[in-house]
């Protein structure tokens, strides 16, 4: 039997261009590398042991970007940069890498892939503190 390698993608539901992105790959890496890879497509904000302070500005998101135009543009803005961006980044880190760690424990992926930028410092913590050594693109 063929052992079909593992890519787990990590996604975002915060507008729509995140999730687009992450079937976009799902879509592409069997078609350019064969059957023996398998993508499965995850938003870690969906676990309902997401702190609510992270996942409510993602249920949110539509709503406020209609309704308030100008905070949200202002607040990309912020996020944007690099400093805020990082700072950002580190915050949902603290919070969420025990649900990263365990998102990895019970998938195993062989790889991992994140179309959000701001999981990035979370998946890289979690990936150290479970001593796996697998490729994390984003």
């Amino acid at each position: 039997m063929l052992y079909r390698k593992k890519i787990l993608i990590l996604t975002a539901d915060a507008g729509f261009g995140h999730r687009s992105a992450a079937t976009a790959i799902a879509s592409a890496i069997p078609d350019n590398s064969g059957p023996s890879y398998e993508c499965q497509i995850i938003n870690p904000v969906d676990d309902p042991r997401a702190p609510k302070i992270i996942r409510k500005p993602q249920v949110d998101y539509d709503r406020t970007v209609r309704n308030f135009p100008l905070t949200h543009n202002l607040s990309y803005r912020i996020s944007d940069s690099n400093p805020a961006s990082m700072v950002v980044q580190e915050f949902i880190a603290q919070l969420m890498v025990p649900l990263f760690q365990d998102i990895l424990q019970t998938h195993r992926p062989d790889a991992v892939i994140s179309t959000y930028l701001l999981y990035n410092a979370a998946v890289r913590s979690a990936l150290k503190r479970s001593n796996m050594d697998i490729p994390f693109l984003w």
